[in-house]
């Protein structure tokens, strides 16, 4: 009964110190795979971080073509009660006193907005812009 015990003994000894070499060999596999797994992400950082310097060379391109341009004159600006307008906006200065005039009639929002056809975000907008 001895023997027996010592042979069953020794036997799961060997079959553990098999399972411990697959599972050696099975962890350098692991490692090998991560190395391999870091090396593919330098890589594409590496990528990612030419692609961001071509960007960077080419916003500096753009910036110099856009220096180059003629940039036109600034438009001929007047004063009118107390704010800047574009002379060339005068269609917008007729909306606004338009507006400042029907407020001073008294008229609701909804009923400038019907009648100047104009929508109600826009009314308001020359309201609390051009009309304090």
């Amino acid at each position: 009964m001895t023997i027996i015990l010592l042979i069953f003994g020794f036997l799961l000894i060997g079959i553990n110190v098999i399972a411990l070499k697959k599972d050696s060999r099975s962890f350098t596999k692991i490692v090998n795979d991560e190395k391999e797994s870091v090396n593919s992400t330098r890589e594409i950082e590496d990528a990612i971080f030419n692609l961001q310097m071509e960007l960077e060379e080419i916003k500096l391109i753009i910036n110099e073509n856009i220096k180059k341009e003629v940039i036109p004159e600034e438009k001929p600006r007047e004063i009118v009660h107390n704010e800047v307008y574009d002379k060339s906006e005068k269609k917008n200065n007729v909306k606004i006193d338009e507006v400042r005039e029907l407020l001073d009639k008294g008229m609701t929002l909804e009923d400038i907005a019907q009648k100047l056809q104009i929508g109600k975000g826009e009314l308001l907008l020359i309201k609390e812009l051009y009309l304090k």
